[in-house]
């Protein structure tokens, strides 16, 4: 799929979007990826982004790696290659491990993955397929997680059907590898 909206130049004057893209290129990436030179095109809906995003990855108090482990999965089953390259990264630095990223697919079947991992991909898998996580997927996250963290895994997965439909959607172009290892490195 071709890009449906042209991307903001990385340079832009935009009282909006140029003090975002500088916050990117000093705490996020060596430059700008290709999903926020689109998302600056609507500059309100490029900074509530970069507000909302970052809380999900780094601001929340249940296992970052579990969330990552979602993320992907999530972004396995929507075919976002793009996105999936960026997020098993960050998974593995968060403590997934390489055997568990390639069990990903075949979770259900692998001996990869604990109990508490397996709740989070029920919902994540349901999240990602379903109108949303039945109540049986979701009484079992409970089971090994507080409240707020249920919470906290339940949004990401949400969200990140909401990234994956929306990269495709617009038909924005998969990152440079170097930049996507820069990125991964850095968070």
């Amino acid at each position: 799929m071709h890009p449906i909206i042209e991307k903001c130049a990385a340079d832009t004057k935009d009282p909006i979007v140029a003090p975002l893209f500088e916050y990117v290129l000093n705490n996020v990436a060596p430059a700008i990826p290709n999903l926020y030179l689109t998302l600056a095109r609507a500059p309100s809906l490029f900074k509530a982004w970069l507000d909302f995003a970052p809380v999900l990855r780094k601001g929340s108090t249940s296992p970052r790696y579990i969330r990552e482990m979602a993320i992907s999965r999530v972004l396995q089953i929507a075919k976002a290659e793009n996105e999936f390259v960026y997020h098993t990264g960050m998974a593995m630095r968060a403590g997934l491990t390489q055997a568990q990223v390639d069990a990903l697919e075949y979770w259900r079947t692998s001996d990869a993955f604990s109990a508490k991992e397996r709740s989070a991909l029920a919902v994540a898998d349901e999240i990602a397929t379903e109108p949303g996580a039945s109540e049986s997927s979701m009484i079992e996250l409970k089971a090994h997680f507080p409240e707020s963290e249920v919470l906290e895994i339940t949004m990401t997965a949400c969200f990140y059907v909401l990234v994956s439909k929306f990269c495709y959607s617009l038909g924005i172009e998969h990152d440079d590898p170097a930049m996507i290892s820069a990125i991964v490195a850095r968070v």
